[in-house]
């Protein structure tokens, strides 16, 4: 198995904790390397403007900052590019020469860049080009390395990036694509390391122990290298406290496709959102199985509708608990253990709720942007959402019977906004009708 510490001679630097998606600017030269489409040292220019056709949009323009080239060391086809702002709008110093590590944008010749983001001034750059001139030509091969480390997850807090974490030895951490795959272990203090990678985009999955989870198993842990560079990440793991049963509808059938919520019992919403810290959501497979992973030990209500209304649209039901109750005073809770399963959670929904329709209409007296802004008051939070309308249309929407809904309009024009009066009802079956007039400048959702 290959050392830890290599990496230093690798890189030329000791290794650091990096993620696999450091800030730009942040990145140990051989990652930054990987991580680019185009790297390039050249001299700015004042931005211009440029029309840019992006696919599946029209031409739009754009304000560009030029780079004359003077030395191309990767994805370099022209002798001018063209930096796109990264994140927030910076433009590059006319006349300072700069090295830009470019993230892919519109090729051939413009990459997203900016001081602080991907583009360094010459003279903070020497260990960058000492790392990037010493490059052979015929080098093949890249470096991967990283950490695997135990996370707590507090029962009902925010995770926070300084939450104690221990590092965990021992681990055979899988490193694969299509076309390749290797095996390495993490040492003492976590840390694992494999050199000589053919370049490409690799998958990394811990081997963990009974009991231990990724800290979000829905999504891949993934890192770019390529010959030369090296990919850098930290995976974090927990301890599995787990939830797993099987959620029926009226006839006893399983529901597949179907949301079901965990949600801690003991942890007070917040005053000003609603919101519920450590609630989470999960949908049944085909055969209505679901399965909640992760969960810190605690005390939880489990159901369906618990944190988010009943949704318009497709089969809508009820807030329900588990065991199948309506009535939250009833609700069974679902003991999570620490790295223990909690399981044989089978429950039905009692019904299905019927759906009513609501017509509104807008009429203003002033031009200017609309938009109708929605949101179902039995939400635990506020979940707002808007869309354009036009004047005079009649537009349908669908909306469940027997839950409260807020609507309005607002407009937007040069120099302020209007809205209407915030109408408020209760869906039937029916259809409720409303015509909205934008008339004062409220403070309501925009």
């Amino acid at each position: 198995m290959p050392s830890f510490n290599r990496l230093a001679a690798v890189c030329g630097v000791a290794f650091l904790p990096w993620t696999a998606h450091a800030q730009p600017g942040t990145e140990l030269p051989c990652q930054a390397y990987s991580q680019s489409t185009s790297v390039f040292v050249g001299v700015a220019a004042a931005p211009v403007k440029r029309w840019v056709q992006l696919p599946h949009h029209p031409p739009l323009e754009m304000k560009l900052t030029p780079i004359t080239v003077e030395r191309a060391y990767l994805g370099v086809s022209t002798p001018v590019m063209y930096l796109m702002p990264s994140g927030i709008e910076l433009y590059a110093t006319p006349g300072q020469t700069y090295l830009v590590y470019g993230r892919s944008y519109h090729p051939p010749d413009i990459v997203s860049a900016s001081p602080g983001f991907g583009a360094k001034e010459i003279d903070a750059a020497a260990e960058d080009l000492a790392f990037l001139e010493a490059l052979a030509p015929v080098s093949t091969g890249g470096t991967i390395a990283g950490v695997v480390r135990l996370k707590e997850r507090p029962y009902g807090q925010y995770a926070k990036r300084d939450d104690p974490a221990t590092p965990l030895e021992r681990v055979v951490v899988r490193i694969f694509n299509e076309k390749h795959s290797i095996e390495t272990m993490t040492a003492v203090g976590g840390g694992f390391i494999a050199s000589g990678v053919p370049r490409g985009t690799y998958q990394l999955l811990p081997q963990l122990p009974e009991g231990l989870v990724v800290y979000d198993p829905t999504s891949r842990i993934q890192v770019v290298v390529r010959d030369g560079g090296c990919a850098t990440t930290t995976i974090d793991v927990l301890v599995n406290g787990r939830v797993r049963g099987v959620l029926r509808g009226p006839d006893g059938r399983p529901l597949r496709s179907t949301s079901v919520d965990l949600m801690p019992m003991d942890v007070a919403p917040s005053p000003t959102t609603g919101q519920i810290v450590g609630t989470s959501s999960v949908s049944t497979n085909e055969g209505g199985e679901f399965e909640f992973t992760g969960r810190p030990a605690g005390r939880y209500y489990l159901g369906v509708s618990l944190y988010n209304a009943p949704n318009p649209s497709g089969p809508s039901y009820p807030r329900t608990y588990y065991p199948g109750t309506t009535d939250r005073g009833s609700a069974l809770p679902v003991v999570v253990q620490p790295g223990q399963p909690s399981e044989g959670f089978d429950f039905s929904i009692a019904t299905t709720l019927a759906k009513g329709e609501l017509e509104y209409v807008v009429e203003a007296d002033h031009a200017g942007k609309l938009k109708f802004c929605f949101v179902q008051l039995e939400d635990l939070f506020s979940r707002w959402t808007s869309h354009t309308v036009e004047r005079g249309v009649v537009y349908r929407g669908r909306v469940v019977d027997g839950q409260r809904y807020q609507v309005h309009v607002h407009l937007e024009f040069p120099g302020g906004h209007l809205e209407s009066e915030p109408f408020v009802f209760t869906a039937t079956t029916g259809k409720t009708v409303v015509t909205l007039r934008p008339d004062a400048p409220r403070e309501l959702h925009r």
